[in-house]
């Protein structure tokens, strides 16, 4: 029997192996693999979950992802800690090669709409931000 923090290791595993199938230039990422099966990979993470994603996968909606909070749905064990709570509040996102475009820059989650539009709005390429590579997001404080 597979007990859920198992799966949830798992998912985070499998994530991870495509992340560093999908860029050989990462200093963990794997060499030797066909650009086919990098561009299959970077289909793939596109719209995988992240960590905090996992720990209200029993949740159908955001208003119900509110009452399973941190206890993960109907599973006992406790999953993983939810989005961290700065991300709900406006971030830096820096982009691979973003200072090319004028990046890191301010992303409000509440007012700029997806991520991946938002960005291209703002000068990156529309080629880079559909091959969902990883970005750095920073939490916006008065030092920051």
């Amino acid at each position: 029997m597979t007990l859920p923090y198992e799966r949830t290791r798992a998912v985070l595993s499998a994530r991870d192996f495509l992340r560093r199938l999908s860029n050989a230039y990462q200093p963990d990422g794997i060499k030797g693999i066909r650009s086919e099966i990098r561009r299959e990979a970077r289909a793939i993470l596109r719209h995988y979950p992240y960590w905090w994603d996992i720990g209200r996968a029993d949740c159908w909606d955001e208003e119900e992802a509110q009452k399973c909070g941190d206890e993960g749905g109907a599973d006992e064990v406790k999953q993983p800690t939810p989005k961290p709570d700065w991300m709900g509040k406006p971030y830096w996102v820096d982009p691979p090669s973003g200072w090319r475009y004028g990046f890191p820059r301010l992303y409000d989650p509440s007012k700029d709409g997806p991520m991946w539009a938002w960005m291209i709005a703002h000068g990156y390429p529309k080629a880079l931000a559909d091959k969902g590579m990883p970005c750095t997001f920073t939490e916006h404080t008065e030092e920051a």
